[in-house]
């Protein structure tokens, strides 16, 4: 499957479900109880592009947002490939949003959607922006994507316990 057709099937089935706040239901919950944290940095599509074009990803499409469901991906999506590693970001409009939507794939995917992968090897967070794998990257396309995010996202602890076979 490429990783539009991913990015699309796991966030129309997110969204599917009921009662998703990241489905145009509001806020959420960045895990702390807060509902997300004004002075965190904020990833714009622009500025990730950007970066991202600079590490060397290719296949880069920076308008996946626009063909989601309404409430989701609420400051776009892109889609590139690394390499042989193709991945998407969903860019939502705070921290407890993206944290939302985070479970909301791992819920959707029941955990790894890879046999054998840990789920936070494909799914991780930084701050606003959501990062979701295909598959297990290579450790130079992790660094590479990954540095345009604070260099460190990562799946979030309850997310994680919740959704770890």
């Amino acid at each position: 499957m490429d990783v539009r057709s991913f990015l699309l099937t796991l966030a129309l089935a997110a969204c599917s479900l009921t009662a998703l706040p990241a489905c145009g239901g509001g806020g959420g919950d960045d895990g702390d109880g807060e509902a997300g944290d004004a002075e965190a940095v904020t990833y714009t599509v622009k500025d990730a592009a950007a970066c991202l074009r600079r590490a060397g990803v290719t296949q880069l499409n920076t308008n996946a947002g626009k063909v989601l469901a309404e409430g989701l991906a609420e400051r776009g999506a892109l889609e590139g490939r690394y390499g042989k590693t193709n991945f998407a970001v969903v860019f939502e409009e705070n921290s407890g949003t993206a944290h939302t939507t985070e479970a909301n794939y791992a819920a959707v995917a029941g955990g790894s959607w890879q046999p054998g992968v840990p789920l936070g090897a494909l799914l991780k967070r930084a701050e606003n922006a959501v990062l979701v794998y295909e598959d297990k990257p290579t450790a130079r396309a992790k660094k590479a994507i990954e540095s345009c995010f604070g260099g460190k996202p990562r799946i979030d602890a309850d997310i994680e316990r919740e959704y770890t076979r």
